[in-house]
């Protein structure tokens, strides 16, 4: 019982400040009126929902970790994990939808912010965006986790998990750096 109360508070207090803190960190990138890639509407949402998708699959790995090695029975909990893994899905696939956003906001906006989306697309940042954010850590993800082979494998949830902790790395770095080339 005691657990349960601070379970709660904690997550009256945490919940809060982490969506201010991943939000607050988008909406002063998108105020960076000199540098394209920053400025646009979508970037405290595309943050926010970046920070849930690497946060549920920290909590998958976390749960597989303390169940196998922690708990008196050794024995991963399936079903909470594949639960987490589906709501990872579907944030994955927000997070998707924000990035083809993002990208084509650029191609649709003035000279400067074209040449932000190239940079992505087919510049330098290109094999970071299309090879590592997307698809080592958004489409191969997805793959591990939707087909019921897969879903269904501790050890293939658990790379997915880590594929897409490194897609999110990725896109902070592209988003820091690719705002400043």
């Amino acid at each position: 019982k005691g657990n349960d109360r601070l379970t709660k508070m904690f997550g009256l207090v945490g919940i809060p400040l982490a969506i201010s803190v991943h939000g607050y960190t988008g909406f002063i990138l998108a105020l960076g009126k000199a540098r394209a890639l920053w400025n646009t509407a979508l970037m405290p949402t595309y943050f926010l929902i970046s920070a849930m998708v690497s946060g549920i699959a920290l909590m998958i790995l976390t749960v597989m970790i303390k169940d196998r090695f922690f708990s008196p029975q050794r024995k991963v909990n399936r079903e909470l994990v594949s639960g987490l893994s589906q709501i990872l899905v579907g944030v994955i696939l927000l997070d998707l939808f924000l990035a083809v956003s993002d990208v084509l906001v650029l191609l649709t906006a003035d000279a400067e912010a074209k040449e932000a989306a190239t940079l992505l697309l087919r510049g330098g940042l290109r094999p970071y965006f299309l090879g590592v954010e997307v698809s080592l850590g958004a489409l191969l993800p997805l793959l591990l986790l939707v087909f019921p082979g897969t879903r269904r494998n501790m050890a293939a949830v658990g790379v997915a998990s880590v594929l897409v902790m490194i897609g999110i790395i990725t896109m902070r770095y592209i988003m820091v750096i690719g705002g400043q080339m």
